[in-house]
C-alpha cells in the first residue's frame, strides 16, 4: 500500500523534485522547513511537528519533574551530595575535602596528630552509617606517610577529620598554614 504523502507510487506520481507532486509538498518537506525554521531562531510548540530539541526538551521536564517527585536531588561539587529520596529509602551519599591544616597538629606519642571539624553539606536528617576518611597527600619533604586517616565524634552536621603521621615528617608550609595532610571524604546515612 503506498503513503502519497511518503512514498512515490510506482507510476512515477509524488516524485522526488517535482513541486507540483504529492511528495514535494509532503509532511516531511514540513519537517525540513519546521527544522530549519527552529535552527533559524524560530520557536517550537506541541501544535508543530516534533523536532529532536523538542522531544529533548520534553523528556528532561518528564525526568526532572519524575526524579524530583521521587525525592532525588543532588549537588555534584567537591563537597557534594545526592539524595536519593524515597525511592531508596532516603538514603544520602556526601563527599567532600577533610584536610586537616598544619597548624592543627601537636606531638602526640610519636606522632603529629591534627584535627578539623568538617561540616558535611547538608545535614542528615536520621543517621549516619559510616563516614570513610582518607589521607591524599602531605606537603612534606621528602616520602610522606600517614599512619592514620580517621572520622571522629560522627554526627549528622559533620565529623572530626584526624590525621596522623610520624613526629619526624617536616612539613612544607606555603607561608598560609593551610597546608598539611590533605584529605577526603563519603558518608552515607538517611
Amino acid at each position: 500500500m503506498a503513503t502519497r504523502n511518503f512514498v512515490p507510487r510506482k507510476d512515477g506520481e509524488g516524485s522526488i523534485g517535482k513541486s507540483r507532486k504529492h511528495w514535494g509538498a509532503a509532511y516531511i518537506d514540513k519537517i525540513f522547513v519546521k527544522t530549519v525554521e527552529v535552527l533559524g531562531g524560530g520557536t517550537e510548540n506541541d501544535a508543530q511537528p516534533a523536532t529532536v530539541g523538542w522531544v529533548k526538551q520534553g523528556f528532561s521536564k518528564l525526568l526532572s519533574s519524575g526524579l524530583t517527585a521521587a525525592g532525588l536531588t543532588c549537588n555534584i561539587a567537591a563537597n557534594g551530595y545526592i539524595k536519593l529520596g524515597r525511592l531508596f529509602g532516603g538514603l544520602i551519599i556526601q563527599w567532600g575535602e577533610s584536610t586537616v591544616p598544619i597548624n592543627r597538629f601537636t606531638v602526640n606519642r610519636n606522632q603529629k596528630v591534627g584535627n578539623l571539624e568538617i561540616t558535611f553539606p547538608i545535614t542528615f536528617p536520621n543517621y549516619v552509617f559510616t563516614v570513610v576518611n582518607n589521607a591524599a597527600g602531605v606537603h612534606t619533604q621528602g616520602a610522606w606517610i600517614v599512619n592514620n586517616a580517621s572520622a571522629l565524634s560522627v554526627k549528622t552536621k559533620g565529623f572530626v577529620s584526624q590525621m596522623s603521621i610520624p613526629q619526624d615528617v617536616v612539613f612544607i608550609d606555603n607561608g598560609g598554614n593551610e597546608w598539611g595532610v590533605i584529605g577526603t571524604y563519603i558518608a552515607i546515612g538517611y
